[in-house]
């Protein structure tokens, strides 16, 4: 099995979200980080949860799919599509255990990657199970650790990992990260949920997730005081400030689209 995804990952190539040279305003100037957030209200965060619960699937899983179904209708409206292309994402997965709980500030970690074509988008609900099987997968047979043997392997063959990071093409469409629940732990005064020092309150956070080349677009999920929501990080010269919004709000739609036709179910 774990050959398998090794073969899938070097036969397959990734397609960027959208490449640097088609971006019409390009000409503009060029700020790192750009970010956009999408914010859900403590009801709407309820409704996603519930209907996870409920369908018996993730959050992630959950936004997964709806992630490909916004992406892929995105790139259709800007030009960008392809029957045949792949969309993949690089999913970090977290290893923490107990014993780390006392760990300060570091990274317990590997990554899986997510692929799939447009073709494979049409049933929502098939690919929302595909999906859900593809991570059990990862979970029961550990297939992270892939990732961090790949790097262990880079580490030992410097030119190998020279010619990896150094190659011109893309190697994941987007990042997908959920860092879950944050700063529930914090022996903090609070007011309606949200962190409280002296007479600041903690209103909101944002959680950026790096990029790299050709990977135009990095979507860090976290949930703060209740309300869920997905930062977009993206890359200015391939994605411009309103299409970066324009995701956003694709994204937005399949969301509550599927609020709306799982409620019904």
């Amino acid at each position: 099995l774990g050959m398998h995804v090794v073969a899938k990952f070097f036969l397959r190539n990734a397609v960027p979200l959208r490449s640097p040279d088609v971006n019409s305003e390009s000409d503009r100037p060029v700020v790192f980080p750009s970010s956009s957030t999408l914010r859900f209200d403590t009801d709407t965060t309820l409704k996603i949860l519930a209907v996870a619960k409920r369908i018996q699937v993730t959050v992630n899983d959950l936004l997964t799919r709806d992630l490909f179904l916004a992406i892929d209708a995105w790139r259709t409206q800007n030009g960008v599509q392809s029957k045949n292309e792949w969309l993949r994402f690089f999913v970090p997965i977290n290893h923490r255990v107990a014993e780390d709980a006392t760990l300060s500030a570091a990274n317990v970690m590997s990554a899986v990657f997510l692929e799939r074509q447009s073709s494979q988008l049409h049933d929502p609900e098939s690919l929302l199970r595909s999906l859900q099987l593809q991570m059990q997968r990862v979970k029961r047979y550990q297939l992270g650790f892939l990732f961090i043997a790949a790097h262990a392997l880079m580490s030992r063959i410097p030119q190998l990992r020279a010619c990896v990071i150094r190659q011109k093409k893309c190697v994941s469409s987007c990042v997908f990260s959920n860092v879950g629940v944050v700063f529930n732990q914090l022996a903090l005064l609070r007011q309606d949920g949200k962190l409280k020092i002296g007479d600041v309150l903690l209103e909101d956070v944002d959680f950026v997730a790096p990029l790299r080349p050709m990977t135009a677009a990095a979507f860090c999920v976290c949930s703060y005081a209740g309300r869920l929501s997905i930062n977009l990080h993206f890359d200015p010269r391939a994605i411009s400030k309103s299409q970066a919004k324009s995701l956003l709000n694709s994204l937005d739609s399949k969301i509550r689209q599927s609020l709306k036709t799982q409620h019904k179910e």
